[in-house]
């Protein structure tokens, strides 16, 4: 019986080999000729994408808006921090933004998914000066906004005019100004600390005079 079954199956494996061998040329054949045409239909395919790819190329290029489009999305795509919003009465919409490898500076939109408009200038980037914090006033008249200088925290403050016109307000490299409250459209509150004395004052726009309300050491 066991002999039986060894010589079925080497009977079966000369079968198989020679089944094989007898149909190897035949299975190449057909797998060249299979290489001949998905070679070509490939080369044809890539060659129709290049081609539908390079239609739509010169489209967009060739469009009147294509130049502010491609600005636009280059900037926006460069943006990699949007924060700090806030909200005047007349719905002016600020906040700080960056552009990646940049300082933060100040935007503004006065309608939704309008393109933002800087209000701080690009060249405080190059001095060192960095937006530690800003107030737009109810109104919408001005902001005031704190700056400091590579880093030493010691907020100065600037005021810019709803159209971009801006002066200093409050600038000592020695003290730190925070705390700002407003009283009215002239006159507004803040903390001036020099590291050894702080002191609430209260301050007039209009004429740039300073009124000390409360003293503490500190």
């Amino acid at each position: 019986m066991k002999f039986k079954t060894i010589l079925l199956l080497v009977a079966m494996g000369v079968f198989m080999f020679c089944s094989i061998t007898w149909a190897e040329p035949r299975v190449l054949e057909i797998l060249q000729e299979a290489d001949t045409w998905i070679i070509q239909d490939t080369s044809r395919i890539l060659s129709y994408i290049d081609s539908c790819n390079q239609v739509t190329d010169d489209a967009l290029k060739g469009s009147r808006h294509w130049q502010s489009t491609y600005d636009d999305l280059s900037f926006l795509l460069g943006v990699d921090l949007a924060t700090d919003a806030k909200l005047d009465n007349t719905g002016r919409y600020y906040f700080l933004m960056r552009i990646t490898g940049q300082t933060q500076a100040l935007f503004y939109i006065d309608s939704p998914m309008e393109f933002p408009h800087q209000l701080t200038p690009n060249n405080w980037a190059d001095m060192g000066i960095n937006i530690g914090y800003y107030y737009p006033h109810p109104s919408g008249k001005y902001v005031l906004v704190a700056t400091h200088q590579y880093g030493n925290e010691n907020f100065d403050i600037y005021k810019f005019d709803r159209d971009g016109e801006f002066i200093p307000l409050l600038v000592d490299p020695a003290i730190q100004y925070r705390g700002l409250v407003f009283k009215n459209e002239d006159e507004f509150f803040i903390i001036s600390n020099d590291r050894k004395t702080q002191t609430l004052v209260k301050y007039t726009i209009s004429t740039g005079k300073i009124d000390t309300m409360y003293t503490e050491s500190g």
